[in-house]
């Protein structure tokens, strides 16, 4: 039974990737989508945050929000016009029905208890590293390729205070998305700085 569990959080880790990969095509389509998602990432740490009134979720989702500026600020530098049904302003709601399916999902997981919380946004933290190190591969465009390395930073970031406290409250994280190696590479050395800044 348990071999059972595991296996279908795997597949549900893996669906969740693809989920969020599905945006890697055209900067154009990949910058719309990755504004989709960090709303979602925003507007489920502020979810976690009212509920569990833990501090990390306040300042995560603050430097989440920083993400979706420098998005923003990479669409209008493209020139690319965001419709306005592809943003949808209200908090856990999404036009795009597998980033609804995430949310929805992450909800009901990070609602059981403070550390579901925890380990649910540890999770995502791996899931946005995953991604982003995919769509810098696969970019050419300089600017964004530097905003995302940022991002990614500011990432590692976050998921190390993620489990860090995870840990003080007597609970081992394991790596759901990263092999062993790049994990132990992100926890173990000092901070990494990381700003997403496109200046």
């Amino acid at each position: 039974m348990t071999k059972i569990i595991k296996t279908a959080g795997l597949l549900y880790i893996l669906a969740a990737i693809n989920i969020l990969m599905a945006g890697t095509g055209t900067d154009e389509k990949m910058l719309i989508k990755m504004l989709s998602e960090k709303k979602m990432t925003c507007d489920l740490y502020a979810e976690f945050y009212q509920r569990w009134q833990l501090e990390v979720f306040s300042d995560v989702n603050e430097s989440e929000a920083i993400h979706m500026q420098r998005i923003q600020e990479l669409l209008a530098k493209y020139n690319i016009t965001l419709p306005d049904e592809k943003l949808n302003s209200v908090k856990g709601k999404y036009t795009d029905k597998d980033i609804q399916k995430l949310y929805d999902d992450y909800t009901v997981k990070g609602c059981i208890s403070d550390l579901c919380a925890l380990n649910t946004a540890a999770l995502m933290e791996e899931e946005d590293l995953t991604m982003l190190r995919e769509r810098i591969k696969n970019q050419s465009e300089e600017m964004i390729i530097k905003v995302f390395a940022q991002m990614e930073k500011a990432t590692q970031n976050h998921l190390k205070v993620f489990v860090k406290i995870l840990k003080q409250s007597g609970v081992e994280y394991k790596p759901q998305v990263l092999s062993e190696t790049d994990y132990e590479a992100i926890i173990n050395p000092g901070k990494i700085n990381g700003t997403a800044s496109n200046k």
